[in-house]
């Protein structure tokens, strides 16, 4: 069983039908309702990971309106809601941010995009709440969590245990110290960077530093992938 849990606001039940397909086979479950009347009660229910919503909804509330409602909602003000819209100008998506939805997707969407900006939402609150981040490498990427951290200036040690384990140390979001079983410093790094499947764990703890030329993020993960994809095209000895 997965373990978030997405509420689908979508009142086209054809539609509603082929994205809660797609959001299950990527290992969401999927919660429905047809309009904002049903989904605050169903989200009042289940607590959901995230709210998706269409912005214009049946009946006498507005997709605004949804999001205006969730907010009153004391158990419900932290879950992050994704607004889906077939048109919209900067002023609606600005009323819609304002009105508290954390992203806005334009249609036409690819189902990869959804689930993308579903998994970042779901990511990005977990990390928020909890002061921990955890997951499975094969579905949020290590350059996504790094990403993640340094855009919030994390402090703390992300631990990776895939075909390379070790720890990145970070401090505010910046890449300070690495340590990967044989490794230390910026080629622990550049081991522990790449991997793509195993899990992590980010956790607010002491850190420690051994890398003297402390740079951004960014640039150590798009050498780390340079340095990969080098070595991927060495021939086997």
């Amino acid at each position: 069983m997965s373990r978030y849990r997405v509420l689908l606001v979508e009142p086209n039940r054809d539609l509603g039908r082929i994205l809660q397909e797609y959001l299950r086979r990527s290992d969401l479950d999927v919660l429905s309702a047809f309009d904002a009347g049903s989904g605050l009660e169903l989200a009042r229910r289940e607590r959901p990971d995230l709210i998706v919503s269409e912005s214009e909804l049946p009946g006498g509330a507005s997709g605004l309106e949804f999001l205006r409602a969730l907010g009153t909602e004391t158990d419900l003000v932290s879950v992050p809601v994704l607004l889906l819209s077939g048109a919209a100008t900067p002023e609606e998506r600005l009323d819609a941010l304002s009105s508290g939805a954390e992203d806005y997707l334009l249609k036409p969407f690819t189902m990869k995009e959804l689930v993308y900006r579903c998994e970042r939402l779901i990511v990005h609150q977990r990390k928020s709440e909890l002061g921990e981040l955890s997951g499975d490498l094969a579905r949020f990427k290590s350059t996504d969590v790094l990403q993640l951290l340094e855009a919030n200036q994390a402090t703390g040690v992300l631990h990776i245990d895939g075909e390379y384990k070790g720890e990145i140390h970070l401090l505010d979001g910046y890449i300070c110290g690495c340590f990967a079983e044989n490794h230390k410093g910026e080629e622990a790094a550049y081991r522990l960077i790449p991997v793509r499947n195993g899990r992590f764990h980010f956790i607010r703890s002491n850190i420690r530093s051994n890398i003297q030329n402390v740079r951004s993020t960014t640039e150590f993960m798009m050498e780390a992938l340079r340095r990969h994809d080098e070595r991927a095209k060495l021939p086997a000895s």
